[in-house]
C-alpha cells in the first residue's frame, strides 16, 4: 500500500462508522457504495429472462439431479460444481450466459456474481447457491461478499440467486451425513433487490504477525 496516496482522513471516518456497530445493510446500498452501480428492480423484460431460465431449469431438472448425484467431491464445493454445470449446459436462442469479466476485462470465476445473463440489451447478475433441507431455515451463514478493486459488477442491473435445495442425509444416531452423493430435490430463483445483508467489521492478523513482535518479557526465572 502506498501510504502517501492513502487517505487517512477517509480511513478515520470509516473506522468511526464501524464503531456505530451497524450490522445490517440493504444489498442495493452495499453494491452502490462498493461499485457505483445500481441494483435494479426487475421489470417486464428482465422478468421474461428469469422466466426463460426458470423454464429451462424445470425442463432439465431430472438431468441436473443425475449430474448432482454423480458428484463425488466435498459438500462445500457442490455449489460451484452445479454453477458450472448450469452454465455449460444452458442453451437458449434469446438468453445467454456470458463470462463474468472484471473491471480489467478479464474473465474471473471467483467472487460474486457467478452469472452474467444477457437478454436483448439487458444484463442480469446472478449467483448459484446450494442449501440443505436441514439448514434452509437456520441462521447458518450462506452468503458472502467482499468488495474489491477488480469486481465484476460493471452495469446497473437486477440481481438474483439460483438456489438448489439438497436432501439432507442422516447417518448414525441421526447425525447429518454430508458425504456424496447429493440429491437435489428442489430449486428456487429469488430476487435480491430487497435483500438485507449482515455486516461485521474486524481487523485481523495471522500467527506470524502476532507472535513475532518485539518481545518485552525477560524470562528471568
Amino acid at each position: 500500500m502506498d501510504k502517501k496516496k492513502f487517505n487517512w482522513s477517509d480511513f478515520e471516518q470509516a473506522v468511526s462508522f464501524l464503531k456505530t456497530e451497524v450490522d445490517e445493510l440493504k444489498w442495493r446500498d452495499v453494491i452502490k457504495a462498493s461499485t457505483g452501480k445500481e441494483v435494479l428492480s426487475f421489470n417486464k423484460e428482465t422478468l421474461k429472462a428469469i422466466e426463460k431460465l426458470d423454464t429451462w431449469i424445470s425442463q432439465n431438472f431430472k438431468k441436473l439431479q443425475e449430474i448432482g448425484e454423480s458428484y463425488s467431491g466435498r459438500v462445500n464445493e457442490f455449489g460451484n460444481f452445479l454453477e458450472k454445470k448450469v452454465e455449460e449446459m444452458f442453451q437458449h436462442d434469446e438468453l445467454e450466459f456470458t463470462p463474468t469479466k472484471n473491471v480489467l476485462g478479464r474473465n474471473q470465476t471467483v467472487g460474486y456474481p457467478d452469472y452474467n445473463l444477457t437478454f436483448k440489451r439487458n444484463t442480469i447478475y446472478g449467483d448459484c447457491k446450494v442449501v440443505s433441507t436441514d439448514t434452509i431455515n437456520s441462521s447458518q451463514r450462506s452468503f458472502y461478499y467482499q468488495p474489491t478493486k477488480t469486481g465484476k459488477i460493471l452495469k446497473d442491473a437486477p440481481h438474483f440467486l439460483l438456489v438448489f435445495i439438497r436432501e439432507q442425509k442422516k447417518g448414525d444416531r441421526n447425525k447429518n451425513d454430508n458425504s456424496p452423493p447429493f440429491k437435489i430435490i428442489d430449486y428456487k430463483i429469488v430476487d435480491l433487490y430487497d435483500f438485507t445483508i449482515g455486516f461485521k467489521a474486524e481487523f485481523q492478523a495471522n500467527n506470524i504477525e502476532t507472535f513475532n513482535l518485539k518481545e518485552l518479557s525477560k524470562k528471568s526465572r
